[in-house]
C-alpha cells in the first residue's frame, strides 16, 4: 500500500463505514449502490474500497476481515481483478457486485454455487479506479440481515422507523444481526493499514 495515507481515499456506502475509515485516510461516502439523493454518482478518482460485506460462506463468520482480489458477475465472469493490499490475517475473496440488497438465504446460496463468489457488495464493482478493496463480514446466508437491511436509506443514514419495526418483529434476529454488525465494527477498528 502506498506510504502516503493523506494521498488514499476510502470510498464507503455508509457514514458508519467512513467514521472507521477516517483514521486510515480521505474519505468519501458514495451511498448504497453508489446513490446519493437518488442520483447513481460513481467516485473517478482512484479508491479503495472499505466497509462491510455479506459472505456467501457460512464459514466466514462476522467479523472476517477478507481482501477482495476479483470481482465477477452472479455467473462468475470475471469483472475486474483487484490489486491486493497485502493486509495480514486477512482472507483473500472474489466478490459478485449485486444492484440490489439481497437477504433471502436461498438466493445467496445460489449466488455462491453460480458464482464461485466468498462475498458481496453493492459498490465495489462499480469503481472505474480501484486500488484496493477491504471488507469486514456482517452477514451470511444462514444469517442474513433480513428486515434491518432496509433499515437505511440510499445515503446511508438510518432510518429509525425501520430499526424499530424490525426488533419488534424479530426481536432475537434483529439483537444477533446487530451483534454482527458491530463484530465487522470491531473488524475495522482494529485494521491496520
Amino acid at each position: 500500500m502506498r506510504t502516503d495515507r493523506t494521498a488514499v481515499t476510502f470510498a464507503c456506502a455508509l457514514p458508519r463505514e467512513a467514521r472507521l475509515a477516517k483514521r486510515h485516510g480521505n474519505t468519501i461516502v458514495v451511498g448504497l449502490g453508489c446513490k446519493k439523493n437518488g442520483v447513481l454518482q460513481i467516485p473517478q478518482e482512484e479508491v479503495i474500497a472499505y466497509g462491510y460485506a455479506c459472505s456467501l460462506r457460512e464459514d466466514w463468520r462476522p467479523g472476517t476481515l477478507v481482501e477482495v482480489y476479483r470481482i465477477v458477475d452472479t455467473r462468475g465472469r470475471t469483472i475486474k481483478d483487484v490489486p491486493l493490499l497485502g493486509i495480514p490475517g486477512a482472507k483473500r475473496a472474489i466478490m459478485v457486485g449485486s444492484d440490489r440488497i439481497i437477504t433471502d438465504p436461498d438466493e445467496l446460496r445460489f449466488i455462491r454455487e453460480a458464482s464461485g463468489a466468498d462475498i458481496v457488495d453493492m459498490e465495489t464493482h462499480l469503481y472505474p479506479n480501484l486500488l484496493g478493496c477491504v471488507r469486514a463480514i456482517t452477514d451470511r446466508p444462514r444469517r442474513p440481515f433480513g428486515e434491518l437491511a432496509f433499515a437505511v436509506d440510499e445515503d446511508g443514514h438510518l432510518l429509525w422507523g425501520k430499526v424499530l419495526t424490525a426488533f419488534a418483529d424479530a426481536p432475537w434476529h434483529s439483537t444477533c444481526v446487530s451483534i454482527n454488525a458491530l463484530k465487522a465494527d470491531l473488524t475495522l477498528w482494529r485494521l491496520v493499514l
